[in-house]
Parts: structure tokens; C-alpha cells; sequence
């Protein structure tokens, strides 16, 4: 008998899932679909999918706590949802809309695309929440400023890295989907670490990446030293202080190379450290002075109270372990 979990009120038809272990495809990779609402019950689901079929937690925990910055404010009262273990499929619902995601495997949970017509959500969240081809969306988005003249985060920068890494591993004829686990994971120690992708099978990197606190302390370890893992170079020559030196275009020194830096010591430790920023306040902090690694994690409702807590656990941190010769 299939286990369920169910907390709604009313259902509406929900999209079919395959039964099958191939990921949902849609015929164009570059239209991201619908208008907030079902943009944001997609990002929701897969968030919610996640947190319960790769973390592993409690459904009700998960819907209150994790996904919900994904959705309009004043529209949340009305979100419902449900969920299926067997099929590892998870449905949200607002009125007459529900979207889905599935856990595929090793490359996690995927929202299935469903049919709207309408651009209307901001760019950056449009690869986390609209089902479609990260990478081409990526590609074809217009330049914003010229090079060099103004810093701005933008999630299409690291997704060209991960276009170009894709296409130099699968031109060796190399297998993608197990590329990160073989070539990193694998060779650090780390024996589960899941990457999610895109319903065309490609890793969105910027997010929907799931891994214990061990886990990221030893991708940190791997930057601390500065890219040797056991007397190997796992990370090219310099391509540490490269991530951690803060960028030109930048007014404020806070963003390097695909890390954030503390070059304007908002943070109470030195300015010459750098860290991974996650949703919801995970961070992955290295600290080269003190020969440190500092892993935070936590939920989104919580990040608020969670960064305080955490800007004085680093003061504390500072005064009490000795900065390296």
C-alpha cells in the first residue's frame, strides 16, 4: 500500500507525473512559464520535495519553513499541500493551480513543467521555478551593463561555467550527470552530495544543492588549501585567491569570483576571508588567517535570528583561537 501524506483543504487536478525514472521534457527551453502564482507553487514544491525526499525531514516542518519566500506574501494562507512516498512526488496547490516536482534519482527533485503562457517573474529566480533549460535561458539573456563598469550578482554568470564545463566533459565523451561525484566528490571524501538539474539534465549550481555540514566543511577545506586535497591539486594554481579577490566593478568590496568576500568587514572577522552564500542563511565561511572553516546552516524562516546568532558566534570564534604564524 502506498504511504501518503496529505495536509489540504481542496485538490484540483494535479499535473501526471511519469512513473518512470526519466526527467519531464518540454518542447521550449527558453519560455519560463506562468504568471507569480504558478511560478512560485513550482519553486515551493521542489523546495518542499527536497527538503523531505533528499534532507530527509518532516513534510509539515518543511512546508513552514523552507519554499515560502518563493511565494507572494499575501497570497500564502492559501497554499496547500500533498505529497506521495512511493512515487516521490510532491504537489502544491493554490485555488485552481498545482504544480508539481519528483525526486529523479541522484539528480533530485525537478519541477514538471506545466502549460501557462506569460513572463512575469524576475530573471534570476526564473532557472529555480519555471522548468526550463537553465543553461540556454542563461546564455540568451541581453548584457545589463558593459564589462567591468558595475557589480551585480547574477546567477547566469556561474551557469556559463557550468555550460562550459558541460560541454568540455561530454566532448570527451565523459558521462555529465556523474562528472561532479567522480572528479570532485569521490577524490574529497564526500560520498553523498546531490546536485538537482533542470528538467533538460543540467546542473543548476547556484542552487538546489544538498549536502551535510561535513560535507561542505570539506569543499571549504579544499579552498583553505588553496586546492590540494592529500598532496594533490584537485583546484587549478591560484584559483583560490582568485574566488576570494574582491572584483573591480564591485562599489562595495562584499563579491570576488563566484564567492562572496568580506573586504568591506561587515563581518566581525578578517576582511581577507570569503564564503559560499545560500539561501536562507547557509554559509560555508574559509578563513585563511586562522586556518578555519566555519559551516552554518539552517532554515529560511529562521535566517534572520540565524545571522545574528552566527556574526557572534564569529566574534567569539576570532578571540578565541590564534591567528596562524
Amino acid at each position: 500500500m502506498r504511504q501518503r501524506w496529505i495536509v489540504a483543504l481542496f485538490f484540483t487536478a494535479a499535473v501526471a507525473a511519469t512513473a518512470g525514472q526519466q526527467a519531464p521534457q518540454r518542447t521550449n527551453a527558453l519560455a519560463p512559464e506562468g504568471t507569480p502564482i504558478p511560478l512560485g507553487l513550482a519553486g515551493y514544491a521542489k523546495v518542499l520535495c527536497s527538503a523531505v525526499f533528499v534532507s530527509g525531514r518532516e513534510p509539515a516542518e518543511a512546508f513552514r519553513n523552507s519554499g515560502f519566500f518563493l511565494f507572494p506574501d499575501d497570497q500564502r494562507a492559501g497554499v496547500t499541500y500533498s505529497g506521495d512516498r512511493d512515487r516521490k512526488l510532491v504537489r502544491m496547490t493554490h485555488g485552481a493551480t498545482t504544480r508539481t516536482a519528483k525526486l529523479y534519482g541522484d539528480q533530485g527533485c525537478i519541477i514538471h513543467p506545466q502549460n501557462h503562457d506569460g513572463i512575469f517573474y524576475p530573471d534570476y529566480t526564473l532557472i529555480y521555478t519555471g522548468a526550463i533549460d537553465a543553461f540556454k535561458h542563461s546564455m540568451t539573456r541581453p548584457q545589463q551593463f558593459p564589462p567591468d563598469t558595475e557589480g551585480r550578482y547574477r546567477n547566469s554568470d556561474p551557469l556559463m561555467i557550468g555550460w562550459l564545463i558541460k560541454q568540455a566533459v561530454t566532448r570527451r565523451g565523459e558521462e555529465y550527470l556523474t562528472y561532479p561525484q567522480r572528479a570532485l566528490f569521490d577524490r574529497i571524501g564526500i560520498r553523498r552530495q546531490v546536485l538537482e538539474t533542470d528538467p533538460y539534465g543540467n546542473f543548476l549550481l547556484t542552487g538546489y544543492d544538498y549536502g551535510t555540514p561535513r560535507n561542505w566543511a570539506r569543499i571549504g577545506l579544499l579552498y583553505l588549501q588553496d586546492g590540494m586535497w592529500q598532496g594533490q591539486r584537485l583546484l587549478p594554481e591560484g584559483w583560490a585567491t582568485f574566488v576570494s579577490t574582491p572584483a573591480t566593478a564591485w562599489k562595495r568590496p562584499v563579491y570576488g569570483g563566484l564567492f562572496w568576500v568580506n573586504g568591506d568587514g561587515a563581518w566581525p572577522i578578517p576582511k581577507s576571508a570569503y564564503f559560499a552564500n545560500g539561501a536562507g542563511g547557509q554559509r560555508t565561511i574559509i578563513i585563511p588567517t586562522h586556518d578555519l572553516v566555519v559551516v552554518r546552516m539552517g532554515h529560511h524562516r529562521g535566517e534572520r535570528a540565524g545571522m545574528r546568532a552566527l556574526r557572534a558566534s564569529l566574534a567569539e570564534l576570532m578571540l578565541a583561537v590564534k591567528i596562524a604564524d
